[in-house]
């Protein structure tokens, strides 16, 4: 006897898609040699320096097993088990970079208070896949950026479409202007007489 396949699916086993701000989320489990502060935003040479002076300074047993969480917007670092290290927002983000070690990830970030801060992962067998996953959350977040922007100057290029150039747009914005100022100049003479 062959069985139907069911047209509908139960409320309670419908799967529903995350919300659109958070994206598809990657959650890893990797130790966490440690954050140190660095001289500039950008670099390989930088890059390379922090990572090389946690990993010498730091014993691995004494490395923090950390749930990394990427998303398009933030970068979570929670100890597994404990509470928050760091959150990092996405766009503050100014270096990405694997170390000398294929299996140190690192990425530099930009701080309210004008530091740079490199945070260092040790992943097993390659850090590849970590630093193309926050590659990738970068280049969602630049499309956000983009796309934020080409709605802005959309309205701008309607303008332009329906016969107003810039050059127009100033005629009117001046014009407009200087009729303001020819009533209330007018204004004033009247009240002196």
């Amino acid at each position: 006897m062959l069985q139907r396949r069911p047209n509908r699916t139960p409320r309670h086993a419908r799967i529903f898609a995350p919300d659109a701000d958070r994206g598809a989320e990657e959650d890893r489990e990797v130790p966490l040699p440690g954050v140190t502060q660095v001289p500039r935003a950008t670099g390989i040479d930088i890059l390379n320096e922090a990572v090389d002076r946690l990993v010498n300074q730091v014993r691995p047993e004494r490395w923090i097993l950390a749930d990394v969480s990427i998303a398009p917007s933030t970068i979570a670092i929670n100890e597994v088990g404990g509470g928050q290290i760091a959150q990092c927002r996405v766009r503050y983000l100014s270096f990405l970079g694997i170390g000398s070690d294929v299996k140190h990830c690192a990425f530099i970030m930009h701080t309210s208070s004008d530091n740079f801060m490199c945070y260092v992962f040790h992943v097993e067998p390659s850090a590849g896949a970590m630093a193309k996953t926050i590659e990738a959350a970068c280049k969602l977040r630049y499309q956000k950026v983009l796309d934020a922007h080409a709605s802005k100057s959309s309205a701008a290029t309607a303008a332009i479409a329906n016969g107003k150039g810039w050059g127009e747009s100033l005629r009117e914005a001046f014009g407009s202007m200087r009729d303001r100022l020819s009533t209330s100049s007018s204004r004033q003479s009247l009240s002196k007489v």
